[in-house]
Parts: C-alpha cells; structure tokens; sequence
C-alpha cells in the first residue's frame, strides 16, 4: 500500500497499539483521551483497523495485520509537530514496553542508540554458550542454562533464542527432545510470542513447533 497516514492518524495507532498490548484490541473508552471519528475511519479505511460496536454501543479496536506491518516498518514515522492532548501518558506508556522489552531482552539502551557498536563487541556473557558441566544430562544442562536467563527464577519466561545460545554445544534435536519432554511431564510449558514487534528472525527460528504453532518462550513450573 503506497497511501500513507498522516501524522495524526499514525499517533492514533501508536495510541492504540500501545494501550491494546499483544492482542492488538483495545477498548476506545480505554485509550486515555478523546478519539476523532474522523481520524478512527481513516485508519479503518487504510485497511490499519478494524472498529466493531460492543455493548452499550462501547467500541472495539483491533490493529489488523497491515496496521501491524506499517508500525513495525515505519517506527521513524512523523508526528504532529505540536504537542497533543494526552501526549505525556502516551510516551510514559511507550518508555514502560520498551523497558520490558530491554528487561526481557537483556539489551541495554545503549544498544538501541549505538547498534553498530553493539554489532561490533563480543558476544554478552549472558548469552555466551555454556562451556562448564558439558558431561551433564541435557535436561541438566537445559535447567542450568534457563536459570542463568532467569537469575534463578521460576515462572519466568526465557525466549528459546536465548536459551540455543547459552546451549551452543548441544544439538538442536537433543534441546527440542528435552523440552517437549519437560512440557509432557508439567514441568515446563511452551508459549508462542504474540507481540509482533517483539518478535524477530531469531527468534522464529529457534521456535519449537507444538501444537501445530511456532512456540518461543520456555516457561519452567518446578
């Protein structure tokens, strides 16, 4: 699609894709200031949104899948020049999810600013293959390895690229084995990562395929 939003109508979505989180749905009375019917409808037109009526006539916003693309490829979008009713809260919400994703992550802000420098430094400590205990069982090793991700956590999510790396040495079908293994048992489950700007190459391709879905995230019970 060649057609573009305006200004406004990209800061609507940014609104919208902030307040609705992963699912992309959100309430309209939820998104924290008033929302032009006008500018809703062209976000709907340019295939970005869809809008049903609820109850008591209250609507419901979804971000579509091309709504999903356009923010994911045009982060760098221009916005109205001048300040906004309800422009404060929006950012504070937008600083929270990239803290998250930092956190869940374990990249720094520096990063983001000096990604060239990052590319260039070895590789983090935390996600350097695992050299010690090479002799343990993989369900061992497996254990070992998402607690280091965790901080010796449980009920913690650990994204499988992350956990591939820390087990560099280990086959990939020795790793798959071993999780399902866990997952049948109850000790662990298996969690697909929704967020799609969250979501990147690495991480669809160290998914394990359960369910007939692409799962991302390991999440060990016990």
């Amino acid at each position: 699609m060649n057609e573009q939003p305006t200004p406004n109508h990209a800061l609507l979505l940014w609104r919208i894709l902030a307040y609705a989180g992963p699912s992309g749905e959100v309430m309209q009375k939820d998104l924290g200031t008033k929302v032009l019917a006008a500018d809703r409808q062209e976000l709907v037109r340019l295939g970005f949104l869809e809008a049903a009526k609820g109850k008591a006539g209250a609507l419901r916003l979804t971000v579509t899948d091309a709504g999903w693309e356009w923010a994911g490829e045009h982060l760098d979008a221009p916005l109205p020049a001048k300040a906004t009713s309800g422009i404060t809260p929006l950012l504070q919400k937008w600083l929270s999810l990239l803290h998250r994703h930092l956190k869940t992550n374990g990249i720094s802000l520096a990063e983001v600013f000096q990604p060239t420098r990052a590319a260039s430094a070895p590789p983090s400590a935390d996600l350097a293959p695992t050299t010690s205990g090479t002799g343990a069982d993989p369900r061992s090793r497996l254990r070992s390895a998402y607690f280091e991700l965790t901080e010796g956590q449980v009920k913690t999510r650990c994204l499988l690229r992350n956990l591939r790396a820390r087990l560099g040495d280990v086959p990939r079908e020795t790793i798959d084995r071993t999780i399902i293994e866990m997952v049948r048992s109850g000790e662990a489950v298996l969690f697909r990562l929704d967020n799609r700007l969250e979501l990147t190459a690495a991480d669809t391709a160290a998914a394990i395929i359960a369910g007939g879905e692409p799962q991302h995230i390991l999440w060990i019970d016990r």
